[in-house]
């Protein structure tokens, strides 16, 4: 009875914390999400892989690697279907499969170390959850792909424990999954699996499980570009401009309490074998080079915390407490997502061309060329516009995106909305858009090269919460 009281609270703040946990603020606003949903749905109605530029102006047949096809198509079938509150579904099925692999990597932690799981650690790894789901949850493919890289984990550890044929099988398809869904974090699967190699146990079944990952990672639409494409992103320099790959703001308390936790568990609790130092050093390495990849650092520390042993253990019977952390977990995210499905949808439209985009339609322009921002490019391609560059990385900087003065779509496009107004010049001399969104921008390059763009086009035809729209076809 008393081992019962002293765990009481811990269902109960699980609960808590989980049905607390509110729709992460850029959850529905990301520009990414509205290219990803549209791509989508041109896969649906043409029943093609999209491999090229689709929507563009500039780089139309630029070649597209189609490393995210499966995310998008679930994407376009859901918002089609359910609306944009079928995404909270959505986000609950991962937030559910991740909490699930995290105590499957708590408990798959204590049996390696022969040791039991002190509660406090179920808490703990409920915070670091709500972590990543704020930080990283959008429309976007990693919502699929972070909970599927914490279930390979413990399923490689399993592996460890116990090869088996069945496991091999399982492999192989987390790695196609992973592949189709988000091909720019399958590299990390391969690199999980072969730190293995230091601790000198491998079989047969190890052989047959490297093959399976290799050619479950191949079985996709784009085959090796896709598994490979992550190459191309992190080593161009545009990358580095882009808010998320910047870096990790480590004087955020947040982020240097997680840290901290981190190097206190590598350093006291991790145990003192190769493997497991090669481990906690890969993903610290790895969660430090971005802001983005921090989320790993988060994800692998309850590997890495402290367990009790089981014969001094004052609290119930790991199972009966693992059960209790598990239900109540579920049954605050149920809550979490009824509240939120019963909440009026957030407006983003100040970051957003949303009204711009209608004024655009209410002209009764048909796929107009739109000259606009990267971040507002997405949604201008949802809404019906072709567009100079958007999400997608590689046909942007392709040869065969390259204008007349030789720099690429991306590069224009970045260049342009960083106040360069001879290059906008040139682009509306040369790709004769239809259309041009300038963004309200408080940046003084930005009001300067507003004032000249009204100075050279006159006033603007439309203005909207977003920014300002010239009718260049008129």
């Amino acid at each position: 009875m008393l081992a019962k009281a002293r765990n009481a609270w811990l269902p109960a703040v699980l609960f808590l914390l989980f049905a607390s946990l509110s729709v992460p603020p850029l959850f529905f606003g990301n520009p990414d999400t509205f290219w990803h949903i549209r791509l989508g749905q041109v896969m649906l109605e043409t029943g093609k892989i999209v491999t090229n530029a689709v929507g563009s102006y500039a780089a139309l047949d630029a070649p597209y690697v189609p490393h995210e096809a499966a995310f998008q198509v679930l994407a376009a079938w859901i918002y089609g279907a359910l609306g944009w509150k079928g995404f909270l579904l959505l986000r609950l099925a991962c937030d559910l499969l991740l909490w699930g692999g995290l105590i499957v990597m708590l408990h798959q932690a204590a049996r390696e170390r022969g040791g039991e799981i002190h509660p406090l650690s179920y808490a703990a790894a409920a915070l670091l959850l709500a972590f990543v789901d704020m930080m990283m949850f959008t429309i976007r493919p990693q919502v699929v792909s972070i909970p599927l890289i914490v279930w390979a984990f413990v399923l490689i550890r399993s592996f460890q424990e116990k090869p088996s044929l069945g496991k091999v099988l399982l492999l192989g398809l987390v790695s196609m999954t992973l592949a189709n869904f988000h091909g720019g974090v399958w590299p990390l699967l391969p690199v999980l699996w072969l730190m293995t190699l230091l601790e000198r146990k491998w079989t047969g079944k190890h052989v047959l499980a490297t093959a399976a990952i290799a050619a479950g990672g191949l079985l996709n639409p784009g085959g090796a570009e896709t598994i490979l494409y992550v190459l191309l992103v992190s080593s161009h320099p545009l990358t580095a401009e882009i808010p998320e790959w910047g870096p990790v703001p480590v004087t955020n308390p947040l982020f240097a309490g997680i840290l901290l936790a981190y190097l206190w568990c590598m350093v006291r609790h991790a145990p003192r074998t190769l493997y497991h130092f090669a481990l906690s050093a890969g993903i610290l390495l790895l969660g430090m080079t971005a802001i983005r990849q921090f989320a790993w650092i988060a994800l692998f520390l309850p590997y890495f915390l402290p367990v009790q042993s089981g014969a001094r253990s004052r609290f119930a019977p790991a199972k009966r407490v693992a059960m209790a952390a598990a239900a109540a977990g579920v049954a605050g995210m149920l809550i979490s997502t009824a509240l939120a499905w019963i909440s009026p949808l957030p407006s983003y439209e100040p970051s957003i061309p949303v009204r711009e985009m209608a004024y655009i339609r209410e002209t009764g322009a048909d796929h107009p060329k739109v000259l606009a921002p990267y971040a507002a490019s997405g949604y201008v391609f949802f809404s019906g516009g072709r567009i100079l560059a958007d999400g997608r990385f590689d046909p942007f900087v392709h040869d065969l995106a390259r204008s007349p003065s030789g720099l690429t779509a991306a590069e224009r496009s970045r260049l342009i909305f960083q106040g360069n107004t001879d290059l906008l010049w040139e682009e509306i001399e040369t790709a004769r858009p239809d259309f041009l969104i300038w963004p309200k921008k408080e940046e003084p390059a930005m009001r300067q090269a507003a004032k000249r763009t009204r100075e050279k086009l006159g006033d603007p035809d439309f203005e909207g919460p977003y920014g300002y729209v010239w009718n260049l076809g008129k």
